[in-house]
């Protein structure tokens, strides 16, 4: 997952914000002691799969077994948890013992500010080659298990989740706090009732979604991996010793470098959108294409993920920023990263925020480096990719903005949808 891998501007403040996103490690599912599943991905609880969809609720495996489906965060469930007390956090699990390792699935952990990039990790150990021809994998057909930051919002798992598809990983799931899904199930909760009252699809099964949060919001429960989990293999990074941004060079999501081995590089094109960007990743870059004052050098393209984050950022100024540096604004949606839409111009060489830069995927005979938003929009300014000292130039004016831009759409708390939720929630609806 990028870094994660693509752009590690987090290294150097990778406990803070969305950047936190950008520093991750992952993990696998394991199954409750007692046979029931560990993740029964529950739409109602408006947690969305990573890749594949779970397996039926009603699978059993043997004590310690693993299952292989797909989270983007710990499973609000109303299973019980593990049997002789539920299982500890993952700063009380064993050490992993080599000799009880399995195949299926493997641990990422994170001790402290210790955390994780697989890729560039996994390079680092022989455990992930770049040459096609004998290739080795370590993360092919197995779940990644991301621990170490509970306290990412659900937007910031989501992207970490995504990315793992990338790994050739058969899901991911990431353990978070209790109160961090919680404040996602209440914004969320608000925003279905706010779908109800704008006539968005069918208003009973919106209701039951937001009913069934409401009783999970009730008694917050979370599954967990069992103390004895077991995986195929376990990797640990410190962040500490990570000075600079990393980015996936052409054309290999798994071709890992850091900065400044590619710095210099002239840019054409660049795109910041896909299901790996954030609000906050476009207000950041409407910031510094402020600060630059001019219309940029290249051909930036903009998709917010969503039109609610459309909608915000128009509100708050940020399209006319776009405007003004010469950007094209594209779409709400996957616009650049389907590869079947708009494309950039042939040979050009870009930098992206998507998920995969395979050969052609952006443009026939393109060169795309995987970056963060932030490295992203330095690049789309400055025409080329940055020294480290040019980044961390840009990356200060983030820094000292760091609070009004890194903010989420919680709907809970933007009146416009606490009002409509609330009239919504006045008309009764008949969920029989």
């Amino acid at each position: 997952m990028y870094g994660h891998a693509r752009g590690l501007d987090a290294a150097r403040r990778c406990s803070s914000r969305a950047t936190a996103a950008s520093a991750a490690l992952s993990w696998p599912q394991t199954c409750n002691q007692s046979g029931s599943v560990f993740t029964q991905l529950s739409a109602t609880a408006g947690l969305a799969s990573a890749s594949e969809s779970p397996p039926s609720s009603t699978a059993t495996h043997p004590p310690g077994a693993h299952c292989e489906t797909a989270a983007a965060a710990a499973t609000p469930t109303a299973h019980a948890p593990s049997p002789a007390g539920s299982a500890p956090t993952h700063l009380n699990r064993p050490p992993c013992d080599p000799r009880r390792r399995t195949s299926s699935s493997m641990l990422i952990a994170s001790r402290g500010s210790r955390t994780t990039l697989p890729p560039s990790a996994a390079i680092q150990r022989g455990l992930l080659t770049i040459e096609k021809k004998g290739k080795i994998n370590v993360f092919n057909g197995r779940v990644l298990e991301i621990e170490g930051l509970p306290d990412l919002t659900v937007e910031q798992a989501f992207e970490l989740a995504d990315a793992t598809a990338e790994r050739s990983a058969g899901g991911c799931t990431i353990d978070l706090s209790e109160e961090t899904v919680a404040e996602y199930l209440r914004s969320n909760v608000t925003m279905l009732r706010w779908m109800r009252d704008n006539g968005y699809g069918d208003p009973r099964t919106i209701e039951r979604r937001a009913r069934a949060m409401e009783e999970w919001l009730g008694n917050p429960t979370l599954l967990r991996a069992d103390a004895d989990a077991e995986y195929a293999d376990v990797i640990e990074i410190d962040m500490s010793e990570i000075k600079e941004p990393l980015l996936a060079c052409p054309n290999d999501p798994d071709d890992v470098k850091p900065l400044s081995e590619v710095a210099g590089r002239q840019i054409d094109e660049v795109f910041i959108g896909s299901c790996m960007t954030n609000i906050g990743h476009f207000r950041a870059a409407g910031k510094l294409l402020e600060a630059a004052g001019q219309v940029i050098p290249t051909r930036l393209w903009v998709a917010p993920p969503t039109k609610m984050d459309e909608v915000q950022l128009k509100e708050e100024g940020f399209y006319s920023l776009y405007a003004a540096a010469g950007a094209r604004t594209e779409m709400p949606g996957c616009s650049l990263c389907m590869g079947n839409q708009a494309r950039i111009a042939p040979n050009s060489t870009a930098v992206s925020t998507s998920t995969r830069n395979f050969p052609n995927r952006l443009g026939q005979g393109a060169d795309v480096f995987l970056a963060s938003a932030e490295l992203a929009a330095i690049a789309s300014v400055l025409g080329k990719l940055p020294t480290i000292e040019e980044y961390m130039e840009y990356a200060n004016q983030i820094d000292a903005m760091g609070a009004d831009i890194y903010r989420y759409l919680n709907f809970d708390q933007i009146p416009e949808y606490v009002e409509a939720s609330e009239r919504a929630k006045s008309v009764e609806v008949e969920l029989a």
